[in-house]
């Protein structure tokens, strides 16, 4: 069985100092074990493997294989009080190795080892950004923190930041940042910021900024740290898209396009929008507009909300423009608007659709509340003047919460055959706000066919017809008798 112990820091680094060696490296976190073959020991990610021992009892050794991730970083054997070190961070130690004696029936070699980290410092970099997108010309505010997550003080820091594409650069630098303490890097009172300026680029771009970290342990080894962010600068052609962030289903509401140029030439610009299924609008929404340098101009339609409901989405309009023979694009926010209202669906059934004169007809109404407002739903139906009204409700007056359904039915008739048309049906309602709205069904098609005469034959057509049958049933008779005699001749 595999025992690990974690043990204090001290407690190592003491052992360690016995050696007389006062510039060693302090130990940090470490655990031990007693591993047979295959067995290992993990920390931090490391990774020690006992991956074979030697046959020599005399002097025996352990092969010791490090990774880290997958990958192996190093395999070395060690025989007792032996140990090596990877890159001046991992310290791997064999305290004793046990070769049992076999006529005991034990065949499992066992070595005491040792997994380390050298205490060292570990500097992590946060880059943040007050925003996610710039125009070209506006500031950059961005927070560099640096944060001391190692054990062991970090000194002579200095600190690069750049970006990709290379637009500018910034550099800082630090004296000392103690183990567990972090530091600010930039300009300010209150909350320290490094300033930049959004570059001039001919298309949409999205920057990566990156920081980087150069310092020493009291040891003088070098570490590195890094760290990075994205942010997305417009091009040289910008477009905003900006309506109301809440609708009512139905009511008009303006979308408005402002495109600007931020270069010192004048440019056409070919701007196309569109509309998602839930909102419709009568305009073209494709335009060609001749933006001189430097200036900003807007175009605007008006949109309808078809039906209620949250985060609905308007998508991103598109700049399509020249800079030389070169051809860019630049695309708007794409928006999410909540639509908030009433919204009735209606369906009208009939039942059957084809009868004779007299027959009943049923003909049903079901109101659905598809919104996310309780309304005050009214019908008033009216009986078309070619039926007669057999029973059942043609009025209906009732509040329908969200989701919420309801229906009302009656039976007609009709005396006289054709095709007739059973007209739509309009729903009057209202939120609580006093707000009114209608819905309607869809018209319906009724068949009411004739009734065919009962056959009425005269006396001829009768002893016609009676004669037929007798004839019919002689010849039956004769070729049952022509069959009987064949069978017995």
């Amino acid at each position: 069985m595999l025992l690990i112990r974690i043990f204090a820091l001290f407690f190592l680094a003491q052992s360690l100092a016995a050696s007389g060696s006062e510039t060693s490296p302090t130990i940090g976190d470490f655990v031990q074990g007693d591993l047979h073959w295959k067995e290992n020991l993990s920390l931090d990610g490391y990774r020690l493997e006992a991956k074979d021992f030697s046959s020599d009892r005399s002097n025996p050794s352990v092969l010791l294989k490090l990774s880290r991730g997958g990958e192996q970083l190093m395999e070395q054997p060690l025989s007792q009080s032996e140990s090596f070190t990877y890159d001046d961070a991992v310290l791997a130690e064999v305290d004793s190795i046990f070769m049992p004696d076999r006529s005991e029936g034990n065949d499992e070699p066992t070595a005491r080892v040792r997994l380390a980290l050298y205490a060292a410092p570990s500097i992590a970099l946060r880059l943040i950004s007050d925003k996610d997108s710039y125009d070209p010309g506006e500031e950059i505010r961005m927070k560099l923190i640096a944060e001391n997550e190692g054990t062991e003080d970090a000194e002579g820091i200095r600190i690069n930041l750049s970006s990709e594409p290379q637009c500018f650069q910034f550099k800082d630098k630090i004296s000392k940042l103690p183990a567990g303490s972090s530091s600010q890097i930039g300009a300010g009172d209150n909350e320290k910021w490094i300033r930049l300026k959004a570059p001039l680029l001919s298309e949409p771009t999205r920057m990566q900024l990156s920081a980087d970290a150069r310092y020493s342990d009291k040891n003088d080894l070098v570490h590195e740290s890094s760290g990075y962010c994205r942010i997305d600068v417009s091009g040289q052609i910008t477009i905003h898209k900006r309506t109301t962030e809440e609708m009512v289903p139905g009511k008009e509401y303006p979308v408005i396009l402002t495109l600007r140029n931020f270069g010192k030439e004048n440019t056409t610009v070919d701007l196309l929008d569109s509309v998602s299924q839930e909102f419709f609008t009568g305009s073209d929404m494709s335009w060609t507009i001749d933006l001189p340098a430097e200036k900003t101009e807007t175009v605007s339609y008006n949109i309808k909300a078809s039906r209620p409901g949250a985060g609905l989405a308007l998508p991103a309009a598109v700049a399509s423009y020249k800079i030389g023979n070169t051809s860019y694009k630049s695309w708007s926010e794409d928006l999410s608007i909540d639509v908030f209202g009433p919204y009735l669906e209606i369906e009208k059934k009939v039942s059957p659709h084809s009868v004779h004169p007299g027959d009943m007809v049923a003909i049903s109404i079901d109101i659905k509340n598809r919104g996310n407002r309780t309304v005050k739903a009214i019908i008033n139906e009216t009986v078309p003047a070619w039926a007669r009204l057999l029973g059942g409700e043609t009025k209906f007056d009732k509040i329908l919460n969200s989701s919420e359904e309801a229906s009302l039915s009656y039976r007609i008739s009709c005396k006289e055959p054709g095709n007739y048309e059973i007209p739509e049906t309009k729903v009057l309602y209202a939120d609580a706000r006093g707000d009114g709205y209608s819905a309607n069904s869809s018209s319906l098609s009724l068949l009411v066919m004739k009734d065919e005469p009962p056959i009425n034959m005269t006396e001829k057509e009768t002893a016609t017809a009676g004669h037929n049958v007798s004839t019919t049933l002689f010849i039956l008779v004769l070729a049952l008798i022509y069959f009987l005699l064949e069978k017995i001749l």
